[in-house]
């Protein structure tokens, strides 16, 4: 809803709220717009905080793609710079031993989230998605990191998953020039 509804239902848009001058009146609109800016800010401040939360827990292991992308569709996600990996198998991984991939591909994002859901919706790596569409157990764990940080988080990962040899990276990353 913007400013200009919310002010047709707060008030009848004719009088000056009993003021005298329109200096009062625009005072109080004022007082209105900050009110109404402010509510807005919270709601997206918890949005935030809740997609942040999410992420932190992405951050210490590797969830299975389905359930991540069931994740995506149900909740707004905001934007988080980071990197991300994902891990192929031909059997489902048990315990938390995922040094067995078949392949790994490795990316960075701006928007994290929406890079994920990208590659497993058909709007990525064509590699990833095949894999995914076609019933491998494919794993993803997101790594948050700040804007700066994006390039040399990226060449790390790709170094420490070997993912240029084993994996779909063609080039050892960190070429956005961040």
């Amino acid at each position: 809803m913007s400013f200009d509804e919310y002010f047709q239902i707060i008030s009848d848009g004719d009088h000056y709220w009993g003021t005298s001058t329109w200096e009062e009146y625009h005072k109080i609109i004022e007082e209105q717009r900050i009110l109404y800016n402010q509510a807005i800010e919270e709601k997206i401040n918890e949005d935030r905080a809740r997609t942040q939360t999410y992420y932190d827990s992405l951050t210490t292991k590797f969830v299975d793609a389905p359930g991540l992308l069931a994740e995506f569709k149900k909740t707004v996600f905001y934007d988080c710079c980071g990197c991300y990996v994902f891990l192929i198998f031909d059997e489902p991984v048990t315990g938390d031993d995922y040094s067995s991939y078949r392949s790994v591909y490795v990316g960075q994002s701006e928007n994290v989230g929406k890079r994920v859901k990208n590659h497993l919706t058909g709007h990525g790596n064509g590699d990833v998605y095949a894999d995914f569409k076609y019933g491998k157990y494919v794993y993803v764990k997101i790594i948050l990191c700040d804007y700066t940080e994006l390039d040399d988080t990226e060449r790390n990962l790709i170094y420490a998953y070997d993912a240029q040899n084993r994996g779909y990276n063609k080039t050892q990353g960190g070429s956005k020039g961040f």
